[in-house]
């Protein structure tokens, strides 16, 4: 294996890696939350017989000097099953470097070995946890007083996975867009109605209001006048006193129904903004 990012390589360890790794396993803080210290010696079988022999790890090497600086446990544990786990050199820790490595391992897993799910194991809920969960890790179960610490207490066991299976990830993107797009749909639509009610409100009273004034100058101009006889002859067999009556419950029924219509988007609209 061997990927770069911005400051790190991530390679296969070598047998003249022991002393970098021995700074990072060797250190009593460091391994506070594992196992016991390891020599030099114990360093250097690990590397032969696990690093290399069982190709269970990789190194996390820094692109300046080519110091190796991190330790990450990339096992497959059964088909497209991995284990992952991270030591860090401590005088680079809170820089980023365990975030950037896991990261990209991660994706390479995903990416090239199309990985089903990795998981990682702690008793440190609180450093290894946090960083586990910003690499998109979730908390499957919690072993009580499953493991023990360096100084033989009992301690619970957390195990966090990631599933890569593109099929979960597509419906949970869906699952979580549909609604937005759902009530912006709602949106618009109530908003497209609103404007089409008012508008037909806005044409309804001018047709209540001018043909009324028509009738009424018609009615009040003298017989035999030019004006009189003009407007009687236009609103002939429409503008009776029945074809008033008629427009007149059309004109109250369509009000009726735009105000319906206005009340109908404004509480669908109102209800959308408190679902978000």
């Amino acid at each position: 294996m061997k990927i770069e990012t911005n400051r790190l390589i991530i390679r296969n360890f070598s047998q003249g890696d022991a002393q970098d790794l021995y700074e990072i396993l060797g250190d009593d803080e460091t391994m506070e939350y594992c196992e016991p210290a390891y020599t030099l010696e114990k360093t250097e079988k690990f590397i032969d017989e696990f690093c290399i022999g069982r190709n269970g790890a990789v190194a996390a090497v820094l692109k300046e000097t080519g110091k190796v600086i991190g330790y990450i446990l990339f096992n497959e544990q059964e088909a497209g099953i991995y284990e992952i786990g991270w030591f860090f050199n401590k005088a680079y820790w809170r820089q980023g470097y365990a975030y950037e490595a896991c990261k990209a391992v991660i994706d390479y897993a995903f990416g090239e070995l199309k990985a089903h799910k990795i998981f990682a194991e702690t008793i440190d809920n609180v450093k290894s946890g946090s960083l586990m969960k910003k690499l998109g890790m979730e908390l499957e179960d919690i072993q009580r007083n499953q493991a023990k610490d360096n100084h033989g207490n009992r301690a619970d066991l957390y195990l966090y996975t990631l599933r890569g299976d593109l099929e979960v990830k597509a419906a949970e993107c869906a699952s979580k867009s549909q609604p937005v797009s759902k009530l912006k749909a709602e949106r618009i639509a109530g908003i497209c109605t609103s404007s089409l009610s008012l508008i037909c409100l806005l044409l309804l009273g001018i047709l209540s209001s001018v043909f009324p004034a028509v009738t009424s100058v018609a009615s009040a101009a003298p017989q035999g006048t030019e004006v009189s006889e003009t407007v009687r002859t236009g609103l002939a067999g429409f503008l009776d006193y029945h074809s008033l009556d008629w427009l007149f419950y059309i004109c109250l029924i369509a009000l009726a129904a735009g105000a319906a219509l206005i009340i109908h988007s404004l509480l669908k609209s109102r209800a959308a903004r408190r679902i978000k």
